[in-house]
């Protein structure tokens, strides 16, 4: 956008707020669907803003440490939906995946000694690289135009949108105006919990360089540069993002693996990691094989669910879904008893665990009748010990022999077809809340959303070198010299503090200005089911159109992505390999909606554009 043009109020015919995968992805169906219109055109006129990296958003940053890790594997990452071109304009919607481009760039060697797992930072390059190509490819249909900054507020202005630019110079203008607008806003920050604001006055009354509190949030390097070496660090919460601390405090501060032995690089903390269950997320097995259930019962709950709007989530659909599950976890555990590479006492307690009840798996209270340790760091250790013996043997098998692996790769394509069909929200509000949104979605993101299985290694590797001290089912406490952790066992003071935890996907929970004014003015609503609260923008299934407080859609304002969860399931999950991956089928759908909406208008008044 060019300077001195603060005074005016530039005219787009459609502006992206949000660059990151999700808006990419828009941008590519926005180009192809255009193109296919056939005939002359006049370039659509379009506007991206992110207050991050343009092509990045604020997740994938290129320059990030390259110590953290994507969660799913480079040649089941894209964001093109087809891998050759199938017609005459899907130039735009065709393109390698993450591990063709990193081979194609001599990088694939990155990709083979971390077992197939890209960075983020590589998949940031990637991300520009697809992001440059749909410039230059683009420019007979779209004419985009970049503004790095933040949009603070959007308002009606006549039959436009009228968006506010934050200004921290006078080189932008400070509106412009859109024709239709699409929030890919992807994560934002949070708010404040009333316990975060909590430890955040207790580290200021401290006043201790030692003493430092990192509130959840898309950690890098440098929110953690600030703790001690010589210090105990207390990490809270022991899912995805607990491996990215890790990783962060080790190899980010120096430390090396070689030959799987970890050479320490002198100035890592020492860590004690807990959080309210206790146990860390379970590995994603080299050999992972997503399985499609044969199972007419399933797929007869699925349909029924598709066609009804009072189903209930923990009727019609987990007791079939547990069955596959519960068979699937039969199956290999007789597999398991017969390896020769797997010692019985392991293959026993394996089985043992996977018999339990599957909203049980994830607790370390589970551990305490089937591992041997004495303590909470003892049997979690030989909880990622057995795991890793189980690996290995699952490897040279060429099949996962983890009953809870098993169960995790018929999951996989069950998530998808949930996913696919609660647009629309076909469930009860409190089904949908209670059950899908919690205890379905806690299970389901434990046993089938990663960490590499390398990742589980290296834990198990510092925990038995006393890198890492396990405290099990645990919380921690304001402490005059820091925080105490408490735990069943023990209490332990720490310095430090770090909440090892992704933002909240809540909207009503944002800290974006843009999302709190939308709804603070009634322009844009949370979705209501049967009273209950689902935390996300309602909008119109399948367009995406945003509802003001009235429930009325907004003429060209449209919501895609994270901030919709609660009407959509699991937006957080990322695009993969799949042309049929709800991410691309819902994109296709908003920009049909969107270039709807700029068509009415231009309809209405033939000289917009101008």
């Amino acid at each position: 956008m060019s300077a001195g043009s603060e005074n005016r109020s530039p005219y787009y015919d459609l502006l992206l707020i949000g660059s990151g995968p999700r808006g990419l992805i828009l941008l590519q169906q926005l180009a192809e669907t255009y193109c296919n219109r056939g005939g002359a055109q006049t370039p659509l006129k379009v506007l991206v803003c992110d207050s991050h990296v343009i092509g990045t958003g604020a997740v994938w940053k290129p320059d990030q440490s390259p110590t953290l890790l994507m969660n799913g594997t480079a040649a089941a990452t894209t964001v093109y939906q087809h891998r050759e071109p199938r017609l005459d304009c899907s130039v735009y919607t065709s393109g390698p995946t993450l591990s063709d481009w990193m081979e194609s760039k001599g990088k694939g060697a990155l990709l083979r000694c971390n077992d197939g797992y890209a960075s983020r930072a590589k998949f940031g390059e990637y991300l520009q690289s697809a992001y440059a190509r749909l410039r230059e490819t683009v420019k007979p249909h779209l004419w985009l135009d970049e503004c790095p900054r933040e949009i603070s507020a959007l308002h009606r202005d006549g039959d436009f949108w009228l968006a506010d630019i934050h200004q921290d110079d006078e080189t932008v203008p400070r509106h412009i105006r859109a024709a239709a607008v699409v929030l890919a806003t992807g994560h934002t920050p949070s708010t404040a919990t009333p316990a975060q604001a909590e430890r955040k006055r207790h580290i200021e009354i401290l006043n201790s360089p030692s003493s430092q509190y990192v509130p959840a949030g898309l950690h890098t390097a440098e929110d953690l540069h600030r703790i001690p070496q010589s210090d105990c660090v207390y990490v809270e919460g022991l899912g995805l993002g607990f491996f990215d601390i890790i990783a962060l405090l080790t190899e980010a501060r120096g430390g090396t693996w070689q030959e799987s032995e970890y050479h320490p690089g002198g100035s890592e903390p020492s860590i004690l990691a807990g959080s309210r269950r206790g146990l860390p997320f379970l590995g994603r097995s080299r050999v992972f094989t997503p399985r499609h259930p044969d199972n007419a019962e399933l797929q007869s709950a699925l349909k029924l669910v598709e066609n009804s709007e009072k189903s209930r989530f923990e009727v019609e659909l987990w007791p079939v879904i547990s069955a596959v599950l519960r068979q699937g976890v039969f199956d290999v555990s007789n597999e398991l008893r017969r390896n020769k590479d797997v010692p019985e006492d392991v293959a026993e307690r394996t089985i043992e665990l996977a018999e339990y009840d599957f909203f049980q798996w994830s607790n370390a209270c589970s551990l305490q009748r089937t591992c041997s340790g004495k303590t909470h760091h003892a049997r979690i250790t030989q909880f990622l010990e057995d795991q890793v013996v189980i690996e290995h043997a699952s490897v040279k098998a060429g099949v996962t022999l983890d009953p809870r692996q098993r169960a995790a790769e018929y999951l996989a394509p069950i998530r998808n077809r949930i996913r696919a069909i609660i647009p629309g929200l076909h469930l009860q509000g409190e089904s949908y809340e209670k059950f899908l949104q919690r205890t379905f979605t806690n299970f389901s993101s434990f046993i089938a959303t990663g960490p590499p299985m390398l990742r589980i290694e290296q834990v198990l590797k510092l925990a038995q070198r006393g890198y890492i001290r396990f405290a099990g089912p645990a919380e921690a406490l304001p402490h005059p010299e820091g925080f105490e952790v408490r735990s069943t066992e023990n209490s332990i003071v720490v310095k430090s503090l770090v909440e090892a935890r992704s933002p909240a996907l809540a909207v009503d929970k944002s800290a974006s200005p843009l999302l709190r004014q939308l709804i603070s003015e009634e322009t844009a609503s949370l979705h209501i089911k049967d009273a209950v609260n689902l935390h996300g923008l309602s909008v119109s299934v399948p367009e995406g159109r945003v509802k003001d407080k009235k429930g009325k859609e907004n003429i060209g304002l449209f919501a895609f992505g994270i901030p919709t969860e609660g009407v959509y399931w699991n937006t957080v999950a990322g695009p993969i390999s799949d042309s049929e991956h709800p991410i691309f089928l819902s994109a296709a759908e908003v920009v049909e909606a969107a270039l709807q909406d700029i068509d009415r208008l231009y309809e209405k008044s033939p000289t917009t554009s101008t």
